[in-house]
C-alpha cells in the first residue's frame, strides 16, 4: 500500500505541489494508521470522515527516513494531470496488519 501526503503552495491557486510517499507491507499493526482513524473509512463515494485527534504526518515519515529517498518530477495521474509535481518516495517500508489492510479494502 502507498500513503501519499500531498502538499500545495497555496489553497486558492496552487502552482507547486509536493507528494511524499510512504510504502507499507503486511506485518505488525501500525499505530499511526490507527490514530488517524484509517480503519474508520467509509465505503460511500465522496464521504467524509472527521478526525477527532490531531495527527502529525512526521510521526510516520520519520520512521521511513533512515534509508533515504528517491525524488523525481512528474505529474498527477488523475485529471487534470497537473505536471511539475515533485515526488519524494521514502525507501523504508512501514507495516500494517492484515486487519488494517482488510478495513481499508472494505471501505
Amino acid at each position: 500500500m502507498e500513503l501519499h501526503f500531498v502538499h500545495a503552495d497555496s489553497l486558492t491557486a496552487p502552482t507547486k505541489y509536493l507528494v511524499v510517499t510512504v510504502f507499507f507491507n503486511l506485518g505488525e499493526e501500525n499505530f499511526f494508521l490507527d490514530r488517524s482513524m484509517f480503519g474508520g473509512l467509509s465505503a460511500t463515494t465522496d464521504a467524509t470522515v472527521s478526525l477527532n485527534l490531531g495527527i502529525n504526518p512526521w510521526d510516520i515519515m520519520k520512521r521511513s527516513n533512515s534509508q533515504g529517498y528517491i525524488m523525481y518530477n512528474g505529474s498527477f495521474t488523475t485529471p487534470p494531470c497537473t505536471e511539475g509535481v515533485t515526488f519524494i518516495l521514502l525507501r523504508e517500508w512501514q507495516t500494517l496488519s492484515q486487519a488494517q489492510w482488510s478495513a481499508f479494502t472494505t471501505s
